[in-house]
């Protein structure tokens, strides 16, 4: 019993692990989802079956609204994202983090 124990976490630790895309388009989804995060640390939870832009309608934050848009070009358009993009992405997500930050931050959806 011990030696399948030790083959299990053996084999654990050598699994693929998922890494991170590195183009354009995985950087915004990425910086998209660590928003998502930040949110949700708020109590602000995307539901599963939610659009991004359902969510941003329940969430009227101008640096949200930003990233929204970039996420779903990412996701749907021909033309992949520009590195461009992944920099207005990276500041929106900082200017979210600030917003986020800001003591006694009124709730715009209340």
């Amino acid at each position: 019993a011990a030696g399948a124990a030790g083959l299990g976490w053996l084999l654990w630790q050598f699994k693929p692990r998922r890494r991170p895309d590195p183009t354009p388009r995985g950087r915004i989804r990425a910086l998209y989802q660590r928003a998502l995060e930040q949110l949700a640390r708020q109590g602000k939870r995307r539901r599963p079956e939610q659009t991004p832009r359902a969510f941003l309608a329940e969430n009227p934050l101008p640096a949200l609204a930003q990233l929204t848009e970039l996420v779903e070009r990412a996701n749907y358009a021909h033309q992949a994202p520009s590195h461009q993009d992944v920099e207005l992405a990276t500041s929106a997500l900082a200017k979210l983090q600030a917003e986020l930050r800001q003591p006694g931050r009124q709730d715009p959806a209340l």
